[in-house]
């Protein structure tokens, strides 16, 4: 069966999240001599060297891969996410907008992690700060996209809203540069287009045909199944309530 763009742009959204969050944990549990959860900062995760003077490269090639997948999953969900808006065209005016500016964000994840904090740390914190304020300027003009339509749904603005407060934390204000903020606001930005892939999910119907894992399209629920047949394919199309 052919899938669309725009089905492999949701599964994109989804899988951005899981690679992110996946790779850091793992970083963060082959971290030499432990990594210090509550006071550690997602940058650290990066070091090819510790601050004990430990080599750490394992860690170091698992937070690469999670910048870079997390990079090469956003772009084509970047691109897909505007299809989504029918009416007013403003909203998917506002929403092209958005993923242009998220496609400008996207490189510079990746760019955080290839420039290691103890190698690069001007570099590091240059593309870190471009990436955090092109990503906050996107999720947020979606969020007002998505608030200008009745194609998403509000919650999935508000949810925008509240990552983009997280990161206006981070960045600025009396508790600048916390490591619990940094890593609640980092994860809040990895996390966004993982819920608005599952939304995207229903919304393209990308059901239709392919195998899917429940725990990955919830909380959308399932119920009937028909079977449609034609001369060349025969495939279940779930149809979700």
């Amino acid at each position: 069966m052919k899938i669309s763009y725009a089905r492999i742009g949701a599964i994109c959204g989804i899988l951005c999240g899981l690679a992110y969050v996946f790779f850091t944990l793992l970083a963060m549990r082959v971290f030499p001599g432990g990594f210090d959860v509550a006071w550690g900062y997602m940058s650290t995760l990066g070091v090819t060297v510790t601050a004990a003077g430990i080599p750490s490269p394992i860690n170091s090639l698992f937070f690469a891969t999670a910048c870079t997948l997390a990079a090469v999953f956003l772009i084509p969900f970047w691109l897909t996410y505007p299809r989504v808006f029918s009416e007013p065209k403003r909203a998917r005016h506002t929403a092209l907008i958005g993923s242009v500016i998220g496609v400008a964000a996207s490189p510079f994840v990746a760019l955080v992690g290839f420039t290691p904090g103890n190698l690069m740390i001007d570099i590091h914190r240059l593309v870190s700060f471009l990436f955090f304020v092109l990503y906050i300027v996107a999720v947020l003009v979606y969020s007002y996209a998505i608030l200008l339509s009745k194609d998403v749904g509000n919650r999935y603005a508000i949810f925008g809203i509240v990552s983009v407060f997280l990161c206006f934390l981070h960045i600025t204000g009396p508790l600048m540069g916390l490591p619990q903020i940094q890593k609640i606001a980092v994860y809040s930005m990895f996390l966004w287009p993982l819920f608005q892939g599952i939304k995207l999910v229903k919304i393209f119907r990308i059901t239709d045909g392919l195998r899917i894992p429940s725990w990955l399209v919830k909380p959308l629920s399932f119920s009937r199944i028909r079977h449609i047949q034609s001369p060349r394919i025969s495939f279940s199309l779930v149809r979700p309530w």
